[in-house]
C-alpha cells in the first residue's frame, strides 16, 4: 500500500502540484500530504484503504527583487520561495488520474510480493 501511495502522490507532485505567481502558475517543489490506514468502510466492513489528506499550500519559487544579492557559489541567483496555495483546479484535474496510478501500482506490487492472480 505504501508504494501505492508514493506512486500516487509522485504523480501528482509532477503534474499537479502548482501554486500562483504574479498571475500565473508556478511548479512547487511538492505537496504536503498526510496519510492514514484505515481498515474498515463506514458501514464497518472490512475495507482496507488509505486516506491522503493534501494541504492546501505549496511553496513556489518566486523572482528575487533586482536589489537582492542572495545568490549560489556560482553567482547564480538564487530563488527566493513563498507559501501559496494550491491550484485546486489543475490538482482535481489530476486526482482520478492519479487513482489509477496507485492501483496500478498496488496490483503490481500485490502480483510481484504476493504471488496474487487478477
Amino acid at each position: 500500500m505504501d508504494a501505492a501511495v508514493d506512486a500516487t502522490i509522485s504523480y501528482l507532485e509532477r503534474h499537479a502540484a502548482f501554486g500562483l505567481v504574479a498571475g500565473r502558475n508556478q511548479p512547487s517543489l511538492g505537496l504536503a500530504v498526510a496519510s492514514y490506514l484505515h481498515d474498515v468502510s463506514r458501514n464497518t466492513d472490512a475495507h482496507l484503504h488509505i486516506h491522503n489528506i493534501i494541504a492546501n499550500v505549496v511553496a513556489v519559487a518566486v523572482d528575487q527583487p533586482a536589489d537582492d544579492s542572495a545568490t549560489d557559489q556560482g553567482g547564480h541567483a538564487v530563488p527566493r520561495w513563498e507559501w501559496r496555495a494550491a491550484d485546486g483546479e489543475v490538482l482535481l484535474a489530476h486526482i482520478k488520474t492519479a487513482g489509477f496510478v496507485g492501483a496500478a501500482v498496488l496490483r503490481h506490487e500485490l502480483i510481484r510480493r504476493r504471488g496474487v492472480a487478477w
